[in-house]
């Protein structure tokens, strides 16, 4: 039998340190601020408007627990966080932080409207994403939107380093060019800052073929990975293969 849940009452805006919240559901958009946050066996229900449904800059845990965001609105946002054994479902984005783990975890079933673009997972600096199920699975729309990738990472904001991508699984995606991006994008603020797209390490993961044979929409002899630069101090590639079990050689 599963866990019995019981409604959480407390405030929304966590600013207690060693807060501990288990077995509730938790229907509103949550903030946390506060340090050392422990949220376990919980279903989490929030977000919207663009607002994750969690999003935290204090520090927190999140264990076998249920994130549920709004339409064209990320799941769990922010830094110092671990996830282990989360389920991320319904906005345009599973998670983008940095300085975070998620870890043993489901990043699926995405929600959006307009031309909102989708991800299923987004890093950023010292990201680390080891032993997921990660797929970008919305349909494209009409205005342009889609997925742009299971995985991203741009440097729009800072530049993206320092990222642990370690045995995932990447489903292959509907109306994406690529599966993953390296985190070396042109055009971008901060594409030519020195430090950007350094140490990214892709270890052991595994990619679905999908119609095109590729994960993505890339044509035959592409890789699943984009915009990723090998002189880059750090880069790593190894032993990522296709579900069929080939290397993938990029």
């Amino acid at each position: 039998m599963g866990t019995a849940l019981t409604t959480y009452t407390g405030p929304c805006t966590i600013t207690a340190p060693n807060t501990v919240i288990d077995a509730k559901v938790i229907n509103c958009t949550l903030t946390i601020r506060a340090t050392n946050v422990v949220i376990t066996r919980s279903r989490i229900v929030g977000g919207g408007g663009g607002i994750p449904a969690v999003t935290v800059s204090g520090s927190a845990t999140f264990t076998d627990t249920d994130i549920v965001t709004g339409v064209n609105s990320s799941g769990l946002d922010g830094s110092n966080f671990t996830a282990t054994r989360v389920d991320i479902s319904g906005g345009n984005r599973g998670g983008w932080c940095s300085d975070c783990t998620i870890q043993d975890s489901y990043i699926h079933g995405g929600r959006i409207t307009g031309s909102t673009h989708a991800s299923g997972l987004r890093a950023d600096v010292r990201s680390r994403f080891i032993h997921n199920y990660v797929i970008c699975d919305v349909a494209n729309t009409p205005q342009g939107g889609g997925c742009s990738a299971d995985l991203t990472g741009y440097p729009d904001f800072n530049a993206v380093r320092d990222w642990t991508i370690t045995g995932n699984f990447f489903g292959a995606t509907s109306g994406s060019y690529y599966c993953a991006y390296g985190g070396a994008s042109g055009g971008k603020p901060y594409s030519n800052d020195p430090s950007n797209a350094t140490n990214i390490q892709f270890r052991d993961n595994v990619f679905a073929r999908g119609s095109r044979g590729v994960c993505g929409g890339a044509g035959p002899g592409s890789a699943p990975l984009g915009d990723y630069n090998k002189s880059k101090t750090g880069w790593v590639w190894s032993n990522n293969r296709y579900e069929t079990g080939e290397l993938i050689v990029v």
